[in-house]
């Protein structure tokens, strides 16, 4: 998938909705597209945040102490937010659940991209605030 597509997929998910579309493709073109097989570690509980990943195609499983507690199967979710904002350890894993298409944005990389746009960096905290919330 182009960088086009990239935007117009990561525009309708939450997180990315009220962002404008040249900051979106700026953080885009940052990442890299993965294509994982089943059983691959995309982030990994109690390490210090990597990056963030958002979800082109496929199903992802979150687990916390080796225990499922979720299943992203969503085109354009994004995992990993809390992690690579706040640079702390990760509170879960996240692993392929099947063969996955993902684009990761790696730490330093999304950095740069909120300094560039204070809209990306509200994006972010707003979605971590709705997270925390939430638990």
């Amino acid at each position: 998938m182009n960088t086009a597509g990239l935007t117009e997929l990561f525009s309708k998910c939450e997180v990315f909705s009220r962002l404008p579309p040249d900051d979106l493709e700026n953080l885009i073109r940052k990442g890299t597209l993965h294509q994982l097989a089943p059983g691959a570690v995309l982030i990994h509980e109690g390490k210090t945040g990597e990056g963030i990943w958002g979800l082109v195609s496929g199903d992802l499983d979150v687990s916390i102490e080796g225990e499922s507690i979720n299943q992203v199967s969503s085109p354009g979710a994004v995992v990993g937010e809390i992690s690579a904002v706040s640079h702390t350890a990760a509170t879960a894993t996240v692993k392929a659940a099947t063969e996955v298409s993902a684009l990761g944005i790696p730490h330093d990389k999304l950095h740069e991209a909120m300094k560039d746009s204070p809209s990306l960096a509200e994006a972010l905290i707003r979605s971590m605030t709705k997270y925390l919330g939430r638990r």
